[in-house]
């Protein structure tokens, strides 16, 4: 079994998976913006959320999971892949089981950069 509890974050220091609700309909919009002194072009992202009235909108939020690594950052290509799920031809009714073996395999990416410790207390370096 797979823990998603986030209440023992200080002491397992372990990835995690945080439930949210994401807009399906929202877009990412790319702007560009120059600069008249330089002349360098800098781009920045913003996500743009749906534009239907909230009572229309609600059939459009779904719930899922992202995985929240140890340094509490967001894992982003596990995680974007989720939301993907959500939408789309391919798109499935619940994530969690798929966000598990996410978790599962990014604990395992994990392990394999860290320090490992077996039975009989030999260190086990990264591979």
């Amino acid at each position: 079994m797979i823990e998603t509890n986030n209440t023992y974050l200080d002491i397992y220091d372990d990835c995690w998976l945080l439930p949210i609700k994401v807009d399906t309909l929202a877009k990412l919009k790319i702007r560009s913006s120059t600069d008249t002194e330089s002349g360098e072009v800098a781009f920045s992202a913003l996500l743009e959320p749906s534009s239907l009235d909230p009572s229309t909108l609600k059939q459009f939020i779904k719930e899922t999971n992202i995985i929240i690594g140890r340094n509490g950052l967001v894992v982003y290509p596990q995680s974007l892949y989720l939301v993907s799920k959500l939408r789309g031809e391919a798109k499935v009714k619940d994530t969690s089981s798929i966000a598990k073996g996410l978790l599962a395999f990014t604990r395992f990416l994990d392990s394999t950069c860290v320090e490992q410790e077996d039975e009989d207390g030999n260190i086990i370096p990264p591979e």
